[in-house]
């Protein structure tokens, strides 16, 4: 019988304490905007007019809002018959609106008639741009400032670039030279918090946009030639090589990393989950289910355009278990883990 030979690994982790900051809710007032353009001398509204007013069906349901209507035409006809027809026109979308049934806090009407053209009247393609009527809806939403700072093992800033996503919302930035961020969210969401270090491996955690202060404790490991760095959050369906629907957004994230760091070539490792002191034979399908995994995430990579010239990999079966007799789920998970190893930078 052959037995594992206890094996160590030395991860270069530093980790970092967030002093993460949520301010207090404010209103912050968000625009949407639409144009409909109409026929010579005619205030009704046109198949291409009625679709594009109908795009204001997606507010609904939200509360608050403003509404504002400006209507135009071109110079053919006289100053005061044009003034009533651009009312007219006014008069013709906001019925169109209230019929979508919004609702509608404030609304304003302003008609122009020919005075405020955009375009050069004395063309025909002109004169259509100024047949017109714009409609802006403008509603509340509550968001928070996010302030956070990051941070080495030894208090020193890291230069970072750091995502906040929600369901609804992504924005990014970038730290200043003492580390720290800035970002508007919105409100009261389940949040992730992504952070690219400078020639560290980046990390990721979730966070609610409630006031406080939220101290987050993440990971950047250096990236040091000869470091094996585990890709955190890839889990694996059981004897397969699929990811679990959990880990499936660390995907993009591990594939923006190789894309920010262009000089970095790596090794990737597949591990599997076979608990007990018998070592796996590389003809065993098991070991091939170590592979498969390492080949899973360089397969994702190179479609996204990662060359192979960076990247290998390979399986090492269940040499490497970080829990050789796993009794628990939790175990066996990080049992079937993947991890990289650093070739040169």
């Amino acid at each position: 019988m052959k037995y594992a030979i206890p094996i160590f690994f030395f991860y270069f982790l530093s980790y970092a304490l967030l002093a993460q900051t949520v301010s207090e809710p404010i209103s912050d007032y968000k625009t949407f905007k639409v144009e409909v353009f109409f026929e010579i001398g005619s205030f009704e509204l046109t198949t291409e007019a009625q679709a594009s007013l109908k795009q204001l069906i997606e507010y609904k349901d939200l509360k608050g809002l403003n509404l504002q209507i400006t209507a135009h035409t071109d110079s053919i006809g006289s100053v005061s018959d044009n003034k009533q027809l651009s009312e007219n026109r006014a008069i013709a979308v906001r019925e169109n609106i209230l019929s979508i049934g919004l609702n509608i806090d404030s609304l304003f009407i302003n008609y122009f008639g020919e005075e405020r053209p955009r375009s050069d009247n004395d063309q025909e393609q002109g004169r259509q741009d100024n047949r017109r009527c714009t409609v802006v809806l403008s509603y509340p939403k509550r968001v928070v400032w996010v302030d956070g700072i990051v941070q080495d093992s030894l208090s020193q800033p890291l230069a970072a670039k750091v995502i906040i996503k929600t369901k609804e919302s992504e924005d990014q930035t970038e730290t200043d030279s003492l580390g720290k961020y800035r970002l508007k969210v919105p409100f009261n969401k389940v949040a992730s918090l992504e952070i690219y270090p400078e020639d560290h491996f980046y990390d990721t955690k979730m966070f609610k946009t409630t006031p406080g202060k939220k101290d987050i404790k993440m990971k950047f490991q250096p990236l040091r030639i000869g470091g094996k760095i585990r890709l955190n959050n890839f889990y694996f369906v059981g004897g397969q090589a699929v990811l679990l629907k959990k880990s499936k957004p660390e995907l993009p994230r591990l594939l923006k990393f190789m894309e920010s760091m262009a000089n970095l070539n790596i090794v990737i490792i597949g591990h599997i989950n076979e608990p007990g002191l018998t070592r796996t034979p590389r003809t065993n399908p098991n070991f091939k289910l170590s592979e498969d995994r390492a080949k899973l995430i360089y397969t994702y990579l190179l479609d996204k355009g990662i060359p192979s010239t960076r990247m290998q990999y390979k399986g090492k079966g269940n040499w490497e278990m970080k829990f050789p007799l796993a009794k628990s789920e939790y175990q066996m998970e990080l049992n079937r883990r993947v991890e990289i190893t650093i070739l040169s930078k």
